[in-house]
């Protein structure tokens, strides 16, 4: 399968709310297949609930690398091997 026909098909799932409801539900009792193999039992319902209560509670988290950065203006760059630490880094334009 080539790139574009890659692309292809996630522009035609976008455009068709059917195949995208098939890819769904494959997805979903995928993970349930997967989680009965591994000792969990769950339906659709709980399945989606779940990851809503997931994205939720990381919703707004910031990690506290990030956070340091955006409070202090620290950066590390990095380069292959080479790191360098700034207090006060340059501005990228």
């Amino acid at each position: 399968m080539s790139k574009d026909d890659a692309l292809g098909f996630l522009r035609h799932m976008a455009s068709d709310p059917e195949s995208a409801q098939q890819v769904v539900a494959e997805y979903n009792r995928l993970l349930r297949d997967l989680a009965r193999e591994k000792g969990f039992e769950f339906t659709d319902a709980e399945l989606t609930e779940a990851a809503e209560a997931l994205k939720d509670a990381s919703a707004g988290e910031v990690s506290d690398g990030a956070l340091t950065t955006v409070v202090g203006g620290d950066a590390v760059i990095k380069h292959g091997e080479d790191e360098k630490f700034f207090l006060d880094p340059p501005h990228m334009p």
